[in-house]
């Protein structure tokens, strides 16, 4: 038989003692001179066998009998005796506290003693309270003291918040590196490529201390300023850019005259589909030379369902909610989560608001957008009132243009139906069945309006969508809004 008894909080509250308590037993002592006051001296009673054992810092300096070691006294000026107290603490009993207010200058002081297990906690601890307020800051300190386990949070929240921090007029302090790693990450989502331009514009004239508010260019500021953002520049989407903000961006002569003319060439082959070939040649030569002006970057999050750029600025303009699509997730894929309904219903209940993409066997696609979810709240059948809802088309058999089709007036209070063994259905008009495998559009036109060149053609309006009123299904991909569960939708309480 075997037993072991152990008692770690005597253990800490002796070591505790041991360090607050000065003796005869203390062997090193560490000086801390005050940053604002030279002559004012906080002095730390220390032992030199825990500070060898516990500190690879101290042990190196111990091991190489260097002055301080001779002397039995290190100095450090410029660190706070409060923050060198907290990791004289942890050395001795292995606890640290941190609050918001010290946690930066204590990740400072741990990296120069060698403790990675207090900045991986400390670099954790610090990015629950990033935003867009202090994140420019942060940055500056975890490059400024080499802290890249810092420096990934901060990224990381740069990349899920861009457009926000945009907002924020904070983007100017951002190193050019970072802005770099930034643009270059292929999940990042940009509502206004203009947006981006003019930021970085105004980052490089604050970097070169270039004061334009109340005067032009002149010819020299135009080219340092355009060696400044050149790099930044070509991370820019700038074929995203609508042809009469081009206009204006070229009158700034910061951009290549030459590149201004291969995007209005690009513009004018996207706009007329007889040059469609000519405009994907173009686009994919850019690709294989890395090109990035003349590739669009995706706003939605990667799906099964491929929706291109035009597809999604479409989508963009009817749906007219920019902080859906910056918080916007794939929360059900048919490709991830299989066919299953209550998978289905699993994920997406009581998200709002939600955009539908159903892809069929004849590659078809065709959805609906909604403010309000599938929100149970009763446990029979029922339907949802949206008068902002719509379904649409953005691939027929015969075409790629896309088709909206608005809610009727009369029809608002139908605009969603709810049946926990039904998938995604919207109104009367598109429905997915219970092995979300097939579908139906018989009743399409009953609550969404549909084109008036078809409205007196039963046959034509039922095989509108993908040339059938009965569909299979080859991929379906729901979206909504990542933050849905901490806001109150209200919408979320109209049913009918």
């Amino acid at each position: 038989m075997k037993s072991t008894y152990r008692n770690i909080a005597k253990l800490q509250d002796d070591f505790t003692n041991l360090f607050q308590i000065q003796d005869e037993f203390s062997d090193f002592k560490i000086i801390i001179e005050d940053p604002k006051n030279p002559n004012e001296e906080k002095i730390f009673y220390t032992h030199r066998s825990i500070l060898n054992c516990r500190s690879d810092y101290f042990q190196a300096l111990f091991r190489s009998k260097m002055k301080e070691y001779q002397e039995g006294k290190i100095l450090f000026k410029n660190i706070s005796s409060n923050i060198m107290e907290k990791i004289l603490g942890f050395i001795y009993t292995g606890s640290l506290q941190v609050t918001n207010e010290d946690a930066v200058e204590i990740l400072v002081l741990a990296k120069k003693f060698f403790f990675p297990e207090i900045v991986n906690f400390l670099a954790d601890f610090i990015a629950e309270s990033i935003d867009v307020s202090n994140v420019a800051d942060l940055l500056q300190i975890s490059n400024q003291f080499d802290s890249p386990e810092l420096h990934v949070h901060c990224i990381n929240f740069l990349i899920k918040n861009f457009q926000e921090f945009l907002d924020s007029q904070n983007f100017k302090y951002l190193s050019q590196q970072d802005i770099l790693n930034v643009l270059d990450a292929p999940n990042l989502r940009v509502i206004s490529e203009s947006t981006l331009f003019y930021s970085v514009l105004s980052w490089g004239k604050y970097q070169e201390n270039i004061q334009s508010e109340n005067h032009e260019l002149t010819q020299e500021e135009k080219e340092i300023l355009s060696r400044k953002i050149a790099s930044c520049i070509e991370k820019i989407r700038l074929c995203d850019i609508d042809m009469k903000e081009l206009e204006t961006i070229d009158g700034l002569n910061v951009v290549s005259s030459q590149v201004i003319s291969d995007l209005k060439t690009f513009h004018f082959l996207r706009s007329d589909f007889k040059f469609f070939s000519d405009y994907e040649k173009m686009k994919l030569d850019a690709m294989q030379k890395g090109i990035n002006i003349f590739t669009t970057r995706s706003t939605f999050p990667k799906g099964t369902i491929f929706i291109n750029r035009e597809w999604e600025l479409w989508l963009k303009k009817h749906i007219n909610n920019d902080s859906f699509f910056q918080a916007m997730e794939m929360g059900f894929s048919t490709t991830q989560d299989g066919f299953s309904c209550s998978k289905f219903h699993l994920n997406c209940d009581r998200k709002s608001p939600i955009l539908v993409v159903i892809q069929t066997e004849n590659n078809c696609i065709f959805g609906g957008f909604s403010n309000v979810g599938w929100n149970t709240l009763r446990s029979y059948n029922y339907f949802i009132s949206d008068p902002n809802a719509f379904c649409f088309s953005l691939k027929r058999i015969d075409s790629q243009e896309p088709v909206l089709f608005p809610i009727r007036k009369n029809e608002k209070s139908k605009a969603i139906y709810y049946h926990e063994e039904w998938g995604p259905s919207f109104g009367k008009d598109v429905a997915v069945y219970r092995d979300l495998r097939s579908g139906e559009c018989y009743d399409f036109g009953n609550t969404y309006k549909i084109p008036s060149e078809i409205k007196d053609d039963s046959k034509k309006i039922r095989e509108f969508l993908c040339g059938s009123p009965f569909w299979k299904v080859k991929f379906i991909d729901v979206y909504f809004d990542s933050s849905s569960e901490k806001k109150d939708n209200p919408y979320n309480s109209y049913y009918y």
